[in-house]
């Protein structure tokens, strides 16, 4: 709530008012709002049927991971300049002290006149009513139409683009601040495009470039059956090093490989099970065979 009250104070948050709509908004903007609508479905049905530990589970969920992790730091480049942007946040904001005022009444209480100074919130399919106080305000009144499964699925992809490149950093000690340069293939670059920014702030990638400029020294990651290199990461020293973990990832997806062509080749599975699992084991085969492909091609090229 800091940071938001402090990123609005400098902006026009309300510029775009209560009924801006989201229709070709950002892609987080589209998702954050998706997740919203799907919490706040989760959380009535917890409390309709007094299961506790899945309202807090649901509210952690949106609060620390949706809100906090993904999407303050994927809007923290662009909001102050976007009006529209700023009505995003400050309606997320707003909804998510509704949404933790039944389990967290003093803290969400002691914030809400800050929140409620900022001017009307809302959004086209979110209506927030304004009240005096937190404890008589009413709930998020959000409209199914809201609910993007598409942005979902994108942003999905997103993360776990993201989380891939965060791991290899992590597992090389790259200090936090350190550059990398990123090179895409198509589809991943179709993908960074659209996440509109959001990849590079979180990977900390200055720059962007097709996968065919990528220098020899280049680490690569499987990612959806392309391979995404990422530079500056790797000096001569950590050949050896990242030649080891290709090779773990060539046998991982050659066992995932298969168990798929195993499972496929069961006359019982095929003829027993749910067709749409048969499908998606299938998939799934098409899946690991493309992540292989794309690791030996990293290892290859590493000699």
């Amino acid at each position: 709530t800091r940071f938001a009250l402090g990123t609005l104070s400098g902006a026009s948050a309300s510029a775009s008012g209560p009924d801006v709509s989201l229709e070709d908004a950002p892609l987080v903007d589209r998702w954050i709002l998706t997740r919203l609508h799907r919490t706040v479905h989760t959380v009535e049905d917890a409390i309709a049927g007094y299961r506790f530990s899945a309202l807090a589970d649901a509210l952690y969920d949106f609060a620390w991971r949706d809100y906090c992790d993904w999407y303050l730091e994927a809007v923290k480049p662009t909001v102050s300049k976007d009006p529209r942007q700023c009505q995003v946040l400050l309606s997320m904001t707003d909804a998510l002290l509704r949404l933790l005022h039944p389990v967290m009444p003093f803290v969400s209480e002691t914030l809400w006149p800050h929140v409620s100074a900022c001017g009307p919130r809302g959004l086209d399919g979110l209506i927030l009513a304004d009240s005096e106080v937190l404890a008589t305000a009413s709930w998020p009144d959000i409209a199914c139409r809201v609910d993007d499964a598409d942005a979902d699925e994108r942003f999905g992809q997103v993360q776990a683009l993201v989380s891939e490149i965060r791991t290899l950093r992590g597992e090389r000690n790259v200090n936090p601040r350190r550059s990398i340069k990123l090179f895409l293939p198509p589809g991943a670059a179709a993908l960074v495009e659209e996440a509109g920014g959001v990849v590079e702030v979180l990977c900390g990638a200055g720059e962007l470039a097709p996968s065919s400029e990528a220098p020899d020294d280049a680490v690569a990651i499987a990612f959806q059956g392309e391979e995404v290199l990422l530079g500056g990461l790797m000096d001569g020293a950590e050949r050896d090093k990242e030649r080891s973990r290709l090779e773990k990832v060539c046998e991982q997806k050659r066992k995932q490989v298969g168990g798929f062509e195993g499972r496929l080749g069961n006359p019982n599975y095929v003829q027993k099970a749910k067709p749409e699992l048969v499908e998606e084991t299938r998939r799934l085969l098409e899946q690991a065979k493309a992540d292989l492909e794309a690791a030996e091609a990293a290892l290859a090229r590493l000699g």
